[in-house]
């Protein structure tokens, strides 16, 4: 399977370009819960038809350097993330392989 080209080129160039954009101006960080968690600015699943940015570290310490430190929590270093596809399209597209 490929992702076809208007999806990948429309939908996931924008998680991409959004993803870059948050990272580089260190909005990492949205905010922090009473419970430790932080909160991204990162692309959700509710943002974009096609894909999304979700965390895809060991643990928290499993991280990589950032540009600039994230504004909110002044970190340089974030926990590893990736882009991942919505489960609501890949249900699309396996329902289209089906008929």
């Amino acid at each position: 399977w490929n992702m076809p080209l208007n999806d990948l080129e429309t939908h996931m160039k924008k998680v991409w370009e959004e993803t870059v954009r948050v990272v580089k101006n260190g909005e990492i960080v949205r905010r922090i819960t009473t419970k430790g968690r932080r909160m991204t600015n990162f692309p959700t699943a509710r943002d974009n038809p096609v894909g999304h940015v979700r965390p895809h570290a060991r643990n928290r310490d499993d991280s990589y350097p950032l540009p600039v430190p994230d504004k909110v929590t002044g970190l340089q270093e974030f926990t590893k993330q990736c882009f991942w596809l919505n489960n609501h399209y890949v249900r699309k597209i396996l329902d289209a392989r089906e008929e």
